[in-house]
């Protein structure tokens, strides 16, 4: 039997697995975001979107695959690439834009609470464990978390 070489160690299983990503959902995303970025400007999205409308626009263009319709009429990509790059615009805005959410969320007790995401070390503020604010309002943008704001003095 074949000896095996010899391996260095990566600690990388708590990493996403992004070799899971096909090669046709990147290509097909990006070139719906290029597409984009040829009619609005690249990185326009990163100015702020309100959820609601990434979320009906990925939905149209679902909504036009699952009629049948392989391609946007506009664009001649895929309805599933041009859904996919809203999907993607809509992950950046939860994580970077959360005070754009607008969803409908019922008529629910529950206040919603605004968290944001600090400019200079990415944590969310508030943490968890403390309640979040009432109005997305609350804090001026861009935020510094009051950690870092201690760490600059």
């Amino acid at each position: 039997m074949k000896e095996q070489p010899k391996k260095g160690t990566k600690n990388d299983q708590d990493k996403p697995p992004l070799d899971l990503l096909t090669l046709e959902f990147l290509t097909g995303t990006a070139k719906a975001l290029g597409f984009g970025a040829g009619k609005y400007g690249r990185h326009n999205f990163r100015e702020g979107i309100d959820h609601s409308r990434l979320i009906a626009a990925a939905l149209r263009h679902l909504n036009q695959y699952n009629a049948g319709t392989d391609e946007d009429a506009e664009s001649g990509l895929s309805h599933l690439a041009h859904a996919a790059a809203s999907l993607n615009m809509l992950m950046w805005m939860v994580e970077n834009r959360p005070e754009l959410d607008d969803r409908y969320k019922g008529n629910s007790k529950k206040s919603t609470e605004y968290r944001f995401k600090c400019d200079s070390c990415s944590a969310l503020w508030p943490p968890p464990h403390i309640s979040g604010y009432s109005s997305p309002d609350a804090i001026k943008l861009p935020f510094t978390c009051p950690d870092c704001k201690k760490d600059k003095k």
